[in-house]
């Protein structure tokens, strides 16, 4: 093919009318017109009208309106561009930078998908501030190895027993609860998260042992009223091994996944993996200081969400619990 604009003309558009009208392939059009068949196809088959014919007039106006749609909404979001970049630094995802501008500027609507074009597009430089891809999964159920480690934690309730209302998130005050861990030092973080609001609370632990994890669990909750605080949902990590001092100390109830079924606690997997994007893997989290912990904790919880209706976990968290926000943050 040689190098023509990849946009139609109207008179490619007027041959493509008459050669159909004589019956002639979309392989052997686009022979004529330099052009593959496959876009000769899409072309005709995009602006049939409901009688099922072409017109190259109606088709040529069809695409000229669309290009000059595309531009406005690039320049809606060069408009907002500050704003875009704002975000993304932020760690925000094209998505959810979306979802805050319908609602901030209430005659404004750009979909995430425009964002992304703007980005690759117009910022490339910005693609580097887009959320990775990650490695799969490995298959549920499975570890790196199939080789099974004894459970050690004693008075453990499965998750199979853990109540429905808990299960599809229709009540408020059930967390989740994991360990973030570095080869570098000892140093940890203890996450737990609400499932309902997705609310994140971190405890920078100076070990992981058990005792550590114990009285972190106890310090992250026991700023909430107790029917803000009614259960925890962990894994089979050896550092939850005294949950039920956790239990009595808040008096709440405890469930474990199944083992290697760390997937059934999703929520704090999907927030460790944001955590993750601040402080990457081969992060010396020793030298993390409790200011930067501080406010990675308040970058995800103003976060707009799309499951809370693109408020942020703190909004509805402070609405649920009937505590105060102060500059976005719950105030405890």
């Amino acid at each position: 093919m040689g190098n023509k604009s990849t946009e139609l003309s109207q008179s490619e558009r007027d041959q493509i009318a008459i050669c159909r009208a004589k019956g002639w392939t979309f392989l052997r059009i686009g022979q004529l017109l330099d052009r593959s068949g496959s876009t000769i196809s899409r072309e005709y088959t995009r602006n049939l009208n409901e009688d099922g014919e072409y017109l190259p007039s109606v088709a040529h106006w069809q695409a000229v309106a669309r290009k000059s749609e595309a531009a406005e909404r690039e320049s809606k979001c060069e408009k907002h561009a500050k704003t875009i970049h704002h975000f993304l630094r932020l760690g925000w995802t094209p998505e959810q930078i979306s979802g805050w501008l319908g609602i901030a500027h209430k005659r404004f609507s750009v979909s995430y998908e425009t964002i992304y074009c703007f980005i690759y597009k117009h910022h490339i430089q910005w693609a580097k501030l887009l959320p990775r891809k990650h490695e799969p999964r490995w298959t549920k159920g499975m570890g790196k190895t199939t080789s099974f480690k004894k459970v050690m934690i004693p008075g453990r309730t499965g998750i199979e027993e853990r109540p429905e209302e808990i299960n599809d998130r229709s009540e408020f005050g059930h967390w989740e609860g994991d360990s973030v861990v570095c080869s570098q030092s000892l140093v940890s973080l203890n996450v737990m998260v609400e499932r309902t609001t997705q609310y994140v609370s971190i405890r920078r632990l100076i070990n992981r042992g058990a005792g550590t994890t114990r009285d972190a669990m106890i310090s992250s909750l026991s700023r909430f009223k107790h029917k803000d605080r009614k259960s925890i949902t962990l894994d089979n990590g050896i550092e939850f091994k005294w949950h039920q001092e956790v239990k009595k100390e808040l008096g709440i109830d405890t469930y474990f996944c199944r083992p290697y079924h760390s997937w059934e606690k999703g929520l704090v997997e999907q927030i460790n993996g944001l955590i993750r994007r601040f402080l990457p893997k081969k992060t010396d989290l020793s030298k993390v200081t409790e200011k930067e912990i501080r406010l990675i904790e308040y970058l995800l919880n103003s976060r707009p969400r799309k499951l809370l209706n693109w408020q942020t976990p703190a909004q509805v968290f402070a609405k649920k619990s009937g505590m105060k926000l102060v500059y976005g943050a719950i105030a405890t």
